[in-house]
């Protein structure tokens, strides 16, 4: 019986062990691959036709939070397999074993891509050899510290699993399968006319700025901070969640009325516009909001509910930030139709849609012209000449700015060769201002 207890300490408990270690890795890597997907979700869900070509911006996602790229690997790959974008790192450098975890991004409910992490267990495994070294080694004489050891070991983990798996590790706050499950719950609970249940969707405003100036460590005390002052706003019963990135999610019951949820929406949005102190800097944010309201009357499924919210932040967003928004019928109709003249504005640019018009600049005094100012205009092949007002402010919001700009720097200089004695004003948004090649556009457009 004595060989047979050293045998059952030497051997089960580094394979319990290890058992236990990979679980806990499999189950924090598919809670961080499901807050990974949340921003190329985004990314897809603004821009399906092009998100691919931004490879920049996948790879800055995909990067995020790794802290040894011999440890970890992120893919993005299409349906095929073949590669889309990876974090720094190779597959083969990973050192055995490894444990992978896969999630399928989507579009209009249907897949696109897949979201792929691999992770090294070899820390896990080192850990395990040398648990299988002491336990081997001490056999008899620690046979009773090693039978509870690991049972305190386990307890600790499950509890830990067990919390990452429904809450945010880093603002304590419920991780999004926890919200989604406390709205199912709420809604269920709806009995009568006068009980409602309206969810908040909340999206820190800059908060990018922040990461990239600042650093991820600031923007993580950001979150947090943000995090703190949103649990003050709220009142008892209501639950703060964070969905992943700079987004946040309240559910607001005990029978709030639309102007109760307007009167919290706003004063969430006050106590995010007030100063970050950061890393010794004082920072602005701020956040806009957008609502959805589920009631007996107006009945909505749990995840169209917050489908709708997100459409009306979406709403928010596309009026200036800072606000917040109620959902609306309308305002699926008038995504629809912004998210086309995205797709016909990409085409528009491959098929040389625009066109510039020049306006005259006269001198009133001597009725002498000083020069001409650049319009562009769009000529679409079924809506005829549309205004540049109409489209410029969708086109900052997509990565087609910096090659429109470029095409109107090209022709309105091609058109200076034909009038020398004019001058010619080109109007550019002042975002173009804070690129780094702005300088070469424009010494390009000029050789």
């Amino acid at each position: 019986m004595a060989l047979v207890a050293a045998l059952a300490i030497s051997l089960g408990i580094p394979g319990i062990h290890f058992f236990f270690a990979y679980n806990y890795h499999d189950t924090v890597l598919k809670a961080q691959t499901s807050i990974l997907a949340q921003p190329l979700q985004r990314m897809i869900n603004l821009n399906p036709m092009i998100w691919t070509f931004d490879s920049e911006a996948i790879q800055d996602l995909l990067s995020r939070g790794i802290a040894d790229h011999k440890v970890e690997v992120r893919r993005v790959k299409q349906l095929n397999g073949k590669l889309i974008e990876s974090s720094p790192g190779l597959v083969s450098e990973l050192a055995w074993p490894t444990i992978t975890v896969r999630q399928q991004l989507m579009d209009q409910e249907q897949p696109v891509a897949e979201l792929e992490v691999i992770y090294s267990l070899d820390s896990a495994l080192s850990i395990t050899k040398l648990v299988a070294l002491m336990s081997t080694t001490a056999g008899f004489a620690i046979f009773w510290f090693l039978s509870q050891f690991p049972l305190r070991m386990l307890e600790k983990s499950w509890r830990r699993i067990n919390y990452l798996a429904s809450y945010d590790a880093l603002t304590g706050l419920p991780n999004r399968p926890t919200f989604l499950e406390q709205l199912s719950r709420v809604i269920e609970d709806v009995e009568c006319p006068s009980q409602t249940v309206i969810i908040h969707c909340i999206d820190l405003d800059h908060f990018k700025a922040v990461n990239d100036t600042l650093g991820h460590a600031a923007g993580d005390t950001l979150l947090r901070q943000a995090a703190e002052r949103m649990r003050d706003c709220i009142r008892k019963g209501d639950t703060l969640a964070r969905m992943g990135g700079d987004e946040f999610a309240l559910i607001q019951t005990n029978e709030a009325t639309p102007k109760d949820a307007a009167t919290l929406a706003a004063r969430l949005i006050a106590t995010l516009s007030e100063p970050f102190e950061l890393e010794g800097k004082t920072t602005f944010i701020g956040a806009s909001i957008g609502m959805a309201i589920h009631s007996q009357n107006n009945p909505v499924a749990p995840d169209q509910l917050l489908k709708n919210a997100d459409m009306a932040i979406y709403k928010s967003k596309s009026v200036r930030r800072g606000i917040y928004h109620f959902f609306h019928e309308d305002l699926d109709q008038e995504l629809r139709a912004r998210k086309q003249l995205e797709s016909d504005l990409i085409v528009a640019l491959r098929e040389e849609q625009f066109v510039l018009h020049y306006q005259p600049q006269i001198d009133p005094s001597c009725g002498q012209m000083l020069g001409v100012e650049a319009l562009l205009r769009w000529h679409h092949p079924e809506r005829g000449l549309i205004p540049s007002n109409v489209f410029v402010s969708i086109a900052e919001t997509m990565p087609l700015m910096s090659p429109l700009t470029r095409w109107i720097f090209r022709t309105a200089c091609a058109a200076g060769k034909r009038w020398p004695e004019l001058k010619i004003a080109v109007n550019v948004p002042p975002t173009m201002f804070e690129r780094d090649d702005m300088v070469e556009m424009v010494n390009s457009a000029l050789a």
